[in-house]
Order: C-alpha cells, then structure tokens, then sequence
C-alpha cells in the first residue's frame, strides 16, 4: 500500500445545502446525557434541521448527547426531555492517553519488526498524526491477501476501544507461530488496525479539535445540516481506505452493547443484506451483544460504516463494546475478553471469498476493474496488482466485470457453503468502448425524511451505459473517479459524455485531478450531454462530480437528475501491430496458434482483421486457423481506429506439407494405395469432405 501523508487540500464546496441553522454545531458542547420523549417516532424528523446527536433508541424515545440550549429549546417546544446524566468530567486512569498510544504503536513496530508495522495515514484538525498499524506476516510488502479493518475510537470520549484495539494486536502478535488459527490468519490477510482515528479529542471528548462528530461526517448518503464541513481525518480514513480496499471492516465504539450492520441513513435495505446479517451473526456468536440494523435503531447519516460499506464494497458493521462509554479500569479485562475471540473469527471469514487476479488476456497485466456479483455492491481490482476479493453466499452468482477498454464481462461463479474460490478473470480488449466510472467517491443523494420512495445506489452510474440510472434527487449531487490509469484526458472537442435516463433533467458538471479538489465547473447539462476539459484548464480529469438542478419536488422514485453512465472518449493514436504464429510449417491440417499484439491505447481499436491467405478470415485477437491444403500461405493483420490504421503482412509465413497419406515418391497412381477407404474402387471421396482434413485435395 502506498504511504499516505496528512492531507492538506479541503475540499472546495459545490453548493451550499440549505437549512435551519443547528443550535449547537459543536459536538464537543453536548455534555448532557438525554432522554427526548416522542409521541411517535416520526416527530423526529422535524427535529432534524436542529443537528441533534442522537446516540441510541428505546422505542419512542431518543437518547441525545444535547447542549444547555438544545434542552432549553426542545422543552420550550413543548418536547418531554429528561437529563439522566452528563458526559464531561470523563476518568482516564487505566487508559492509554494519544502521546502512549503513539510510543506503544512504535514500540510494538520494533519489537515485532518482521509482523508489525506502523503507517501514518494522516493529521487531525488539531495537528496530531493518525497511525495505522499493519500485521502481516511479509509485513513489508504489498502482497495479493485481502485487507482487513479495524478501527477504534472516532469518539475520542469511547476510549474502551483504543484499548480493545491493543488487545487484539496482542492476540495476534503474541501467537503467531504457537497457535496454528492465529498464524494462518496473519499469513493470509493485511489486518490493519487504526487505534484512533480521533487523536484530538482521545479519552477526552467526542468530536475532534474542530468540534465535529466525525461519525456524522462521511459523504454517503448523508443528508446532514448546512454544507458538508468533511474534516481531516474523514478525508484521511478515506484516503486510506480507497488505497487499501478492505474486504471487511469493523468501526468500535461504546454507549450501547450491540453489532449494528448498514444502513444507518435510510431505511432501505443494503442489497448486501444477506450478508451483513450473516456477518453480524459470525461476531454476535461469540460476543453475545445481539444484532440491529442501524437505521432500525436510529438514523445516522453520514457514519464511516455506510461510506465503507456503499463506496467500497466492504462488509461493515459497527460493535458498540460496553454501556458505559469508558468503564472503570477494573472492568476493561472482561470487555477486551468478550471481542478479541469474535474479532479472530470475524477475520477467518475472509477465508470465504471468491477471489482472484484481473487481467489484460492480450498482455497478461493487471487491470483496475470494477466487479458488480448479481445486483450487490461494487467492489473494485487494484490497479497495481490486480486482485479482487468478494464474500458471496454459497450458490450459483454472475460477476459482473468492466475494465475501461474491455467493457462489461460476464463471470459465472459457484460459490461452496464454506472455503473460497480461486477464480482469475482474463479480459480481451474491447473495439470502440468508452470508458465510464470505477468508483463512487461522494454520494449526497437527497431523500425525503429518510423514508424515500428513491432507493438507488450510485452503482447504476458504474461502467458503461446500462439503462439503469441512480437519481440524485433534487440538489443531491455525486462524485464519481475513472480509475488510477484511465482519466478522462482533454482531447480535441467534446471528452466525455453524462448519460441522463429520464426526463432531460437538468444538472451541474464539475472535474478534479483529485476528489479533495479544486473542482472546476464545465456547466449546466440536460438529458445526456456531452462535455469538453478544454475550459477546466486540466490535461486529465479523473473525477467528476455531477449536482441536480433543484427543479421539481424531491418525492417519487425518481426525483432530480437520473444519471445512468459517465463515459470518457479515449484519446487516440494509430495502433501498431505486430503478430507470430505457430507452427509454422506442418503437414495438413495444420492448427496454428495466431496472438496479435495491438499497441493502441483502451477504447481505440474499431476493428481487427486477419487474412490467413488461404480465403480465411477473423476478427478474433489470438485466433486458431486450420490450415487444410498443401501451400505456402501469406498472413496480414489489420487494425482499425479512431487514430488511423496499421497493417502487417508477412510473406510465405506458413508452409503446409502434403497429409499423411500422401507419399513423396508418388508416380501418378493413386496416392491412396495403402489403407484406401476406397480399394474397392469407390470414389466417394469421403476423406476430401472430412472437415478433419483426412486427405488431400
């Protein structure tokens, strides 16, 4: 993985979300712990507008981490609140403080220097380094095993987590070698492990050096209040993530004991349902805190988990460890005793995965792809390696496969009710395909009081152009990246094109080098539209953010902006071609093995042409051609596009001898004397029909 340094660029806002200006903006000045009584839990939702932090559910009644004034004015409007505690005042004593969780992580590096190593990933709002921990067992190198997560205490004030985060590198460390489950798990995965993803405000307070709630802070489906304000460590967890590509995720927290899978911002279910039910379960099995759907408990917009889970793919959940935020020390000993096993088998799942290499078939390189099993969320190749893992329930799925240049692919899979499945996918380069989007980076999907009729998934936006459209609702906007290798590049006219499925809605085109910004604006589109960098000022743009128009009411199913496909149009050159045979020489039938190299960028080859020379022909990269009659054959390949046109004859490339039953000292008798079908004098002429090529003509 790469080494990734604090990020610096804020990214620039598109436009301002219009609503009620929140009493209390900083979560830092939420000391008290409330309880607000409903009527009906759908009076919550004109309370939304007041940035409320809701931190759990009993029924009809909402448990709030509130303000002063936030109670002040929920009473004066008539709410039942009842303050039931207070959340400042918090006791550290047996836990470890930043400057210790610091030294430990570097401590832990040098004393297990050939299994652990530290990473710094980023700096927080308060100028602290956030540290990520990797155990592997070539802990030096980028190797083709699937990622892990495990992140702990982006609530700084639910500290219990750093401490079950050091108990499980423990875990993991001090058996390795001695107990055979733990070494295989260290073997066979990266298992990263960030200790705090919240430096600042670590035993201390909930939110970071700005007094933002950074599990209300990640842009998938988040709805929040005001203009997103993405802070440091959101931009630099997601950094890490979008590098990493991990197949699971676990984010810790403490206030309530439960495992709580996606979503958490809306109702609808994740099409991964299935899975992060069965996933729940596996941890559930040896934790015994019960499972809930997130947005069945409360709604959160904006948590890590449904960033993880919508833009990644992962399978994510969040374990809330302990009632208490930070119980006394004595009691730690039995929370860090009742996860560190579930975590273990939490990991050894990944042992479940299809997975497998994407490849060039033409070149054998790796390509960065995105791969859609059934109608399940994206997960995408690395781009440098080009592995992929995917958990899939056991039965029969189809992978979904599209590399810019290689367009969509179909992948059947079976998949055992337990053990993985080694499957490679070969692509062949396609003619004339645009390429189109990889990932979702950003999703402000706008939906109607988290009860939408919408249900879409930015996923429809991926590939090529399907006829299924993800809707953005009205000022809802997304952002989405080509891939590492295959920007959008500024060409002569028009460079990509937005495919809008609906009604000629309209919409605000915005590109970026980098999904932090700056973003530059290439105007208003309606209905699909096609679009030019040359007024950008960027050679390339690997993002592009797409904003509805505001029109119309943010109800139906399809409200705002539907966009189906964002396709680039490759920049092109004259492909060259080159090609080799073999055998070369053989008698009839002769089977020879064409493979053609084709150096043209992805998406510029129209056509491809073989002349066999002997009246056959094919369109196919690497074809197999028989060659039937005795001769000497010349072999031209042509290529086609939008670049101009290469072609290669070679001369007398293929010699074909006589078959084996035509002899060398032939004086004008029947070359067929010995073993002749047709002794009897038949000329039935039975072996010259033979598609086999038994004789000769």
């Amino acid at each position: 993985m790469k080494r990734i340094a604090g990020l610096t660029v804020v990214l620039v806002l598109v436009a301002a979300l219009v609503s009620a200006a929140p009493i209390t903006a900083n979560v830092n000045e939420k000391s008290l712990d409330v309880v607000l009584q409903l009527d009906d839990l759908s009076d919550y939702d004109a309370l939304k507008p007041l940035y409320l932090t809701v931190i759990g559910r009993d029924g009809n009644d909402l448990r709030l981490q509130a303000s002063e004034d936030e109670v002040a004015y929920l009473e004066a409007q008539g709410f039942e609140v009842k303050v039931v505690g207070r959340f400042d005042g918090v006791k550290a004593a047996g836990y470890r403080s930043y400057p210790e969780v610091v030294a430990e992580l570097q401590d832990i590096a040098q004393t297990y220097g050939n299994l652990a190593k530290r990473f710094e990933i980023g700096t927080s709002a308060g100028g602290k380094t956030m540290y990520a921990l990797k155990i592997s067992d070539n802990v030096n190198l980028d190797e083709i095993e699937p990622a892990l997560l495990y992140d702990h205490s982006i609530h700084g004030d639910e500290a219990i987590a750093t401490e079950l985060a050091f108990a499980f590198i423990y875990e993991l460390l001090d058996n390795y070698g001695s107990t055979p489950a733990i070494t295989n798990l260290v073997d066979s995965n990266e298992i990263w492990i960030v200790p705090a993803v919240n430096p600042d405000g670590l035993t201390l307070r909930r939110g970071n050096g700005n007094g933002v709630d950074m599990n209300r802070n990640y842009p998938f489906g988040w709805e929040g209040f005001g203009s997103w304000n993405g802070q440091p460590e959101t931009f630099a967890m997601m950094d890490f993530v979008m590098d990493i590509r991990p197949l699971f995720s676990i984010s810790y927290h403490s206030g309530a004991e439960v495992v709580n899978y996606c979503w958490d911002g809306i109702y609808t279910r994740s099409p991964e349902d299935d899975l992060e039910r069965a996933m729940s379960h596996v941890y559930d099995n040896l934790a015994n805190y019960g499972i809930t759907n997130g947005a069945d408990w409360y709604i959160a917009d904006g948590t890590s988990e449904d960033w993880y889970h919508g833009a990644i793919g992962t399978i994510s959940v969040i374990v809330e460890i302990s009632y208490n935020k930070m119980p006394p020390a004595a009691n730690i000993p039995a929370y860090l005793n009742k996860n560190v096993p579930a975590m273990v088998a939490w990991a050894q799942k990944s042992a479940d995965a299809v997975h497998g290499l994407v490849t060039n078939a033409a070149t054998g390189e790796p390509l960065e792809a995105v791969i859609v099993a059934d109608s399940r969320l994206p997960v995408t190749s690395d781009p440098i390696s080009g592995d992929f893992y995917r958990l899939l329930p056991a039965g029969n799925h189809t992978l979904y496969v599209w590399a810019n240049g290689f367009g969509w692919n179909e992948v059947p899979v079976t998949v055992p009710s337990s053990g993985g499945v080694d499957l490679d996918v070969e692509l062949t380069p396609a003619k004339a395909t645009d390429f189109g989007a990889l990932r979702t980076v950003l999703n402000f999907r706008k939906d109607n009081n988290d009860r939408p009729d919408n249900v879409s998934l930015p996923t429809a936006v991926l590939g090529g152009a399907d006829d299924v459209a993800f809707s953005l609702g009205v000022n809802g906007y997304a952002a989405f990246e080509f891939g590492e290798t295959t920007a959008a590049v500024d060409g002569s006219g028009a460079d990509f094109r937005v495919v809008e499925k609906g009604d000629d809605e309209g919409y605000t085109v915005l590109v970026a080098a980098q999904w932090t910004g700056p973003w530059q604006s290439l105007g208003a589109g309606s209905g699909t539209t096609e679009f030019d960098l040359a007024s950008s000022g960027l050679a390339e743009a690997r993002y592009v953010l797409i904003q509805d128009d505001g029109d119309g009411a943010n109800t139906g199913a399809t409200p705002g902006a539907d966009i189906d496909a964002i396709e680039a149009f490759a920049v092109c050159d004259t492909p060259v071609v080159n090609f080799s045979g073999t055998p070369l020489t053989g008698a009839a039938p002769l089977d020879v093995a064409f493979t053609a190299t084709v150096d043209v960028a992805p998406g510029c080859l129209d056509t491809l042409s073989w002349d066999f020379g002997d009246g056959g022909s094919s369109d196919e990269l690497s074809p197999t051609h028989v060659y039937n009659a005795p001769g000497v054959y010349t072999v031209t390949l042509t290529a086609s596009g939008p670049g101009g046109d290469d072609e290669l004859t070679r001369e007398d490339y293929i010699s074909v001898t006589g078959g084996d039953d035509v002899t060398d000292d032939d004086t004008g008798g029947d070359d067929d004397t010995i073993g002749d079908d047709d002794a009897a004098g038949d000329d039935d002429d039975d072996d010259d029909d033979d598609d086999s090529g038994g004789g000769c003509g």
